[in-house]
Order: C-alpha cells, then sequence, then structure tokens
C-alpha cells in the first residue's frame, strides 16, 4: 500500500486520533471506517427519499390489513 501525507489542522488531526484510540484503530483505519459509514449514510439518505416519492397505493393498505386481522 502507498502512504501519502494529508494536511490537516492540528485539531481535526487530535480528534481522529482519539476516536481511532476509543475504536483501537489506527488513523487510516479510523479514516477508512468513517468514509465507510458516510457512504452507508448516503445510501440510506438516497433510500429514504425513494420511499418518500413513492409512498404506498390502497393496494399495500388492503394486504397489510388482511395480514394483520384475525381471517388466518
Amino acid at each position: 500500500m502507498m502512504m501519502t501525507t494529508i494536511k490537516i489542522g492540528s485539531a481535526t488531526r487530535d480528534r481522529l486520533k482519539a476516536a481511532a484510540a476509543r475504536h483501537r484503530r489506527t488513523l487510516g483505519e479510523q479514516i477508512d471506517a468513517m468514509l465507510v459509514e458516510e457512504g452507508r449514510g448516503a445510501r440510506l439518505r438516497k433510500f429514504r427519499e425513494q420511499i418518500a416519492a413513492n409512498p404506498p397505493d390502497q393496494s399495500y393498505f388492503d394486504e397489510l390489513e388482511e395480514w394483520q386481522s384475525d381471517r388466518w
């Protein structure tokens, strides 16, 4: 793996180091984990937007009522 240097403020570096220590990760592992979590959050936001844009129609509620009834 090729290594590089990034320029960040010392306060940001200290916060990253503290977060990495809490999770027993290296600084690189912590940054990777944060990027994974950011990607997950983006996917969930998109999913919520798609759900909001496509609300259930009446057939969904009819089927839901049937499943929740005592008719089984």
